[in-house]
């Protein structure tokens, strides 16, 4: 039996145009802003696929790669001198990261469930 591509061709373009594209997964994190706590302070990030970008008065200042790509939590630390992450792939272990807010350096990084005790005390507050 052959099938004409003037048959197939559209049924092919209606399945495909009903999907929309594609869509963001569950774990997928939204692009959101979030100014650094305190009085002046002109940091800011906000999640993009596989880590952060890192704006200072508006202008990009340095872009931040995770470990893992879906960046789960983040937040300035030590009055805004360094960021810590805590990414993971779509099934796993997290891992926890700290990094230079300026120069976007990774300066430590631990697996989530590594963290005992709280040590590292940058990790403490990501660990499962």
């Amino acid at each position: 039996m052959r099938f004409s591509l003037f048959l197939v061709l559209p049924l092919a373009c209606c399945v495909f145009a009903s999907c929309g594209g594609m869509t963001r997964t569950s774990r997928e994190p939204a692009v959101e802003e979030i100014p650094m706590d305190g009085p002046g302070n002109s940091y800011r990030a906000r999640v993009v696929s596989g880590g952060l970008m890192v704006t200072e008065k508006g202008a990009p200042l340095t872009s931040i790669r995770t470990a893992l790509p879906v960046v789960e939590e983040w937040r300035f630390v030590n009055g805004g001198k360094n960021v810590v992450t805590k990414s993971r792939a779509e099934h796993g272990p997290a891992t926890i990261e700290l990094f230079d807010t300026v120069s976007g350096d990774r300066k430590g990084s631990v697996a989530a469930y590594a963290v005992k005790d709280g040590h590292p005390a940058w990790a403490a507050p990501y660990a499962e």
